[in-house]
């Protein structure tokens, strides 16, 4: 009898673990929220470099970013700013620019604070009818205020909220929730949902991310993306490279005490 999806999914992540566990062996303890690196006099404790791309239902999307985070500016607070470029098309072609900051605070098993982010998107169609060029255009605008908070109790599960108010060419409430599996420190399963309240929004996604190497700490993720306005079904494929906490080796630990993610607008 062939081997349901659920067989070949469970299957699957036992191999990885497996492997990981025979190519990784770590013995140190996490030192969360060290420094890690200096430029200068500015001590900075993760960075990351970001490549995914994503397709589907009409839909071809390629996208860099980055992330850069302070060490510790004060007890156990510290900043991070994650700027990103997609370029899109659908039927025309786009781009937009992120900007997103958090300065936030540590806890044994949180890390929360506000966050800030300006979201720029431009579009352009050409059609031609009857040897004439008709070009359809828009621009536009918007910042975002809210809040961010992540969730690791002594598991193999991490969650994070966001939520907050968008202001610009299109106004309203934003929130998403994320939930993360760690099947190994190597490989997570995540799950995640998003709404935003001016167009009533709702996506749906779920997102595989795997590790590689200790030494060269690279991972690679895939995922599926359901949105509902409109309906639309798409595929996303990743590449990650982190600069982190010296003992943070693994997956699960630079998730958990390295660079947060998905805190901003990201609709």
């Amino acid at each position: 009898m062939p081997c349901s999806p659920k067989t070949i999914v469970a299957a699957g992540s036992i191999a990885l673990c497996i492997i990981s566990s025979a190519a990784f062996s770590q013995t140190d303890t996490v030192k969360p929220y060290r420094p890690s690196f200096q430029v200068g006099s500015f001590n900075f404790s993760a960075a990351d470099l970001r490549a995914n791309y994503t397709f589907g239902s009409g839909f071809n999307q390629f996208g860099l970013g980055g992330g850069l985070q302070t060490g510790p500016l004060g007890g156990m607070s510290q900043f991070q700013l994650d700027p990103s470029y997609r370029h899109y098309s659908n039927g025309g072609s786009g781009d937009i620019v992120d900007i997103n900051a958090i300065y936030f605070w540590n806890q044994d098993a949180w890390r929360f604070g506000p966050v800030a982010g300006y979201h720029w998107n431009t579009w352009q169609s050409t059609t031609s009818y009857f040897g004439m060029n008709y070009t359809d255009s828009y621009n536009s605008h918007a910042w975002n205020f809210g809040g961010y908070a992540r969730w690791f109790p002594e598991c193999n599960v991490t969650g994070s909220l966001h939520a907050g108010y968008v202001a610009g060419d299109n106004s309203g409430l934003y929130a998403g929730l994320d939930l993360s599996y760690y099947f190994c420190p190597e490989f997570d399963l995540c799950g995640g949902f998003g709404y935003t309240s001016y167009d009533s929004w709702k996506v749906f996604s779920v997102r595989g991310e795997y590790q590689v190497s200790q030494t060269v700490p690279v991972a690679v993720s895939a995922g599926y993306n359901f949105s509902s306005t409109p309906n639309s079904n798409q595929v996303s494929l990743g590449l990650k490279y982190e600069w982190n906490i010296p003992t943070a080796t693994t997956l699960e630990d630079r998730d958990r005490y390295g660079l947060l993610t998905g805190y901003g607008y990201r609709f």
